[in-house]
């Protein structure tokens, strides 16, 4: 796990979602680095970081403890976000503000989590976002058909 820091003020850490780096966060951070100090995370694995042997929750949350200083706020998104509120659990007198974006508690449905995806989906379907000058397009792909949902 490494970090970048950019600004000065309060310190607002940033973790990106699973399969995301760092740079998810550039078209925000210079408007956030005008009052903040940004720490802008990159987990094990992603964004050129070394992968590490125990890659479970609590090893991460032991490892943003060594980057996160006393009264910060978290911005985490999705994987980012769950890591935020594990470490909120453990490491609660450190943070100000928790702030979630797209996270859920439970990323698979599961007897009494009917709101997580389910787990033959995750196992089947590879999403590839693509980005065309004027459409976003959101492309889903299993192996026995490929679909494209237009989203405007």
């Amino acid at each position: 796990m490494n970090s970048i820091e950019i600004g000065q003020g309060s310190p607002l850490i940033l973790i990106h979602g699973w399969g995301m780096n760092a740079s998810i966060w550039d078209g925000i951070e210079g408007e956030l680095s005008k009052n903040n100090k940004l720490i802008i995370v990159n987990l094990p694995g992603m964004g050129g970081c070394e992968n590490i042997n125990n890659y479970s929750m609590d090893s991460l949350v032991d490892e943003l403890n060594l980057l996160i200083p006393i009264n910060s706020i978290i911005i985490g998104w999705s994987l980012g976000g769950q890591l935020a509120i594990a470490y909120q659990r453990k490491y609660s007198k450190k943070i100000k503000k928790l702030i979630l974006v797209s996270t859920t508690p439970c990323f698979i449905s599961k007897q009494g989590w009917v709101h997580g995806i389910k787990k033959v989906i995750i196992l089947v379907v590879c999403v590839c976002f693509v980005i065309s000058s004027d459409n976003f397009i959101l492309s889903i792909r299993s192996r026995t058909q490929s679909e494209r949902i237009l989203l405007l």
